[in-house]
C-alpha cells in the first residue's frame, strides 16, 4: 500500500515544502537539497518515485519535476558554487550542468562567459555555452531522457514486475553513457 506524503516527510518539512512551493523561484534549490536528501535516505520499502511523489504533492508539481529539475540541479552543482556566484540564479547552473563536471571547470565557464557577454541572462549564458562549447550529442540528450522515463518505471509500484526489473536494468547498465 502506498505510503503518503504524511508517511514520509516530517511534519517540519512538509511545512517547509508547502511553502517553498508557493515561491520556486527563491525556494529552488531548499527544495532540490531536500529531494536529494529524502531520496537518498527514504525506507527501503519506498522507491525513489513514491519518495518524489510526496515531495511533489507538498510543492505543488510533479514528481518528474522533482526528479529532473530540482534534485537533478541539486546533485549536480557544487554546493560552494551556489555561493560564490549569487548573483546566478538556480537556472544558470542548470544550463551549465552538461559542460561542467568539478567546481573549477563551473568558475572557469562562468568567468569567460562573464567576460564575453555584456548581458547576464541564462538566456546569453545557454546561447554562448552552445556556441562555445557545441550542442551535446543528440544521443546523449536522448538517452538522459529515456533513462529518466525508465528510472520512473522502475519506481512503479503499479507497474510489472518483469518490466520495472528492465527498466532497473536497462538504467544501471546505461550509467557511464550518461555521465
Amino acid at each position: 500500500m502506498p505510503r503518503s506524503a504524511n508517511d514520509l516527510l516530517s511534519e517540519e518539512d512538509q511545512n517547509h515544502l508547502l511553502a517553498w512551493g508557493h515561491d520556486i523561484s527563491e525556494s529552488g534549490w531548499k527544495i532540490g537539497f531536500l529531494a536529494v536528501r529524502y531520496v537518498d535516505n527514504r525506507p527501503e520499502d519506498v522507491s525513489k518515485g513514491r519518495m518524489r511523489a510526496a515531495i511533489a504533492q507538498c510543492v505543488g508539481c510533479t514528481a518528474g519535476t522533482i526528479r529532473s529539475d530540482f534534485e537533478h540541479v541539486a546533485r549536480n552543482v557544487p554546493r560552494i558554487l551556489i555561493r560564490e556566484y549569487e548573483e546566478l540564479t538556480r537556472n544558470h547552473f542548470r544550463a551549465l550542468i552538461p559542460f561542467c563536471k568539478t567546481a573549477d571547470e563551473y568558475r572557469e565557464q562562468i568567468r569567460t562567459w562573464q567576460e564575453a557577454c555584456q548581458t547576464q541572462s541564462v538566456a546569453s549564458l545557454r546561447q554562448w555555452l552552445h556556441q562555445r562549447n557545441g550542442e551535446p550529442e543528440v544521443w546523449k540528450i536522448r538517452l538522459h531522457r529515456v533513462r529518466g522515463l525508465t528510472e520512473d518505471i522502475a519506481d512503479d509500484e503499479r507497474a510489472p514486475g518483469l518490466l520495472r526489473d528492465k527498466a532497473r536494468g536497462f538504467w544501471v547498465d546505461t550509467a557511464e553513457w550518461d555521465a
